[in-house]
């Protein structure tokens, strides 16, 4: 880490140019001053994705009535008619090809 030269003017006496390093963690010493932190120090911004995609939700058939359930992520794997616990998932509309060798 850098500190720029106009940054390091005001440190305290007892400031190390270097981090302490121990054998095991790093330590982190907070800046003292809050008006040194935002003139010198801009804070990291992550890249937020254009488009957070939310998991859709999937459709299964019961093993026993048939009747057609949607599930989410986290949901009871489950039917809503008749509570039977086995269920097919249906087939994709898309196509899918697979190379024969």
């Amino acid at each position: 880490l850098r500190i720029p030269p106009s940054c390091h003017t005001d440190l305290p006496a007892n400031h190390e140019s270097r981090p302490k390093f121990s054998s095991t963690r790093i330590a982190f010493f907070p800046p003292s001053s809050p008006s040194r932190t935002l003139a010198c120090y801009k804070p990291y911004s992550f890249p937020s994705p254009m488009d957070p995609q939310q998991p859709e939700p999937v459709s299964y058939l019961c093993g026993d009535c048939g009747a057609e359930n949607t599930l989410k992520t986290g949901d009871v794997i489950q039917c809503r008619e008749c509570g039977y616990r086995i269920l097919y998932k249906k087939r994709t509309r898309r196509i899918v090809q697979y190379e024969a060798r």
